[in-house]
């Protein structure tokens, strides 16, 4: 981590992914809260914990590393699902193995309910909207870094994305219900747990906004994150930014 100034956090809930700011926390001022610098940051203000589940929790934005996996992908022509033709048909939507880089226009479709996009070069969920009746999302084998883009308030009940790199993340299934609603049954074809859904039940109440804005949860400090912040600071944070 590294010591950041005001302006970098400005942009944080810009959709081309530039460096955080309060808009991540609701607020679209300028706010900078002192102390919150690479050293200060890494510090535990928990002091004892709590016992609903924050305790040994943190928030990390790594937006260097997807950065550099978009630099990766350069080579390769950025490709839209707007740039695509679109048929759905039988309440499906196969998007299978085109270079995909974005799900940006693909819009809604009423009537599916099962979406593949696998074995494309997908980095993140953005341009997914609300699909009406949508239950399952197939997106395994793309390079998806966290669930930012994800959509809740939908009917979705299974996702698969094993394969990418956000399934290798601690908290993986925990945020997987944090993105998408607490009415997701199956992860990757296992089924939510109740001691997952408890987990999910003992966080803060808009703990999902967090995620679905490309924030990891985790246990332990990220050493290669953008910004690493326990839950109070993020917390904290987050309404000092909504205030200002």
């Amino acid at each position: 981590m590294r010591r950041s100034n005001p302006s970098e956090f400005q942009e944080l809930h810009h959709p081309e992914h530039r460096n955080p700011s309060p808009h991540d926390f609701g607020s679209h001022g300028d706010t900078w809260i002192p102390g919150f610098g690479a050293n200060n940051a890494r510090k535990n203000l928990g002091g004892n914990g709590t016992q609903d589940g924050r305790a040994a929790l943190r928030l990390s934005y790594r937006g260097r590393l997807l950065n550099k996996t978009r630099r990766a992908l350069e080579p390769h022509p950025p490709l839209e699902v707007g740039q695509l033709p679109v048929f759905a048909g039988l309440e499906t939507l196969t998007l299978r193995s085109l270079g995909l880089t974005s799900l940006r226009g693909l819009g809604r479709q009423p009537g599916v309910r099962m979406i593949f996009v696998q074995n494309n070069l997908l980095t993140s969920l953005e341009g997914l909207e609300v699909q009406p009746d949508l239950e399952d999302l197939h997106a395994e084998d793309n390079l998806i870094e966290s669930f930012r883009g994800a959509r809740a308030g939908g009917r979705v009940k299974s996702v698969w994305l094993q394969g990418n790199p956000v399934a290798s993340c601690f908290m993986y299934r925990i945020m997987a219900v944090l993105a998408f609603g607490r009415q997701l049954r199956f992860i990757d074809g296992q089924a939510v747990t109740r001691s997952e859904m408890a987990r999910v039940a003992s966080l803060w109440s808009d703990a999902g906004d967090a995620v679905r804005a490309g924030w990891v949860l985790d246990n332990v400090p990220h050493p290669n994150a953008d910004y690493d912040l326990t839950i109070r600071q993020y917390l904290y944070f987050r309404e000092m930014a909504a205030a200002s």
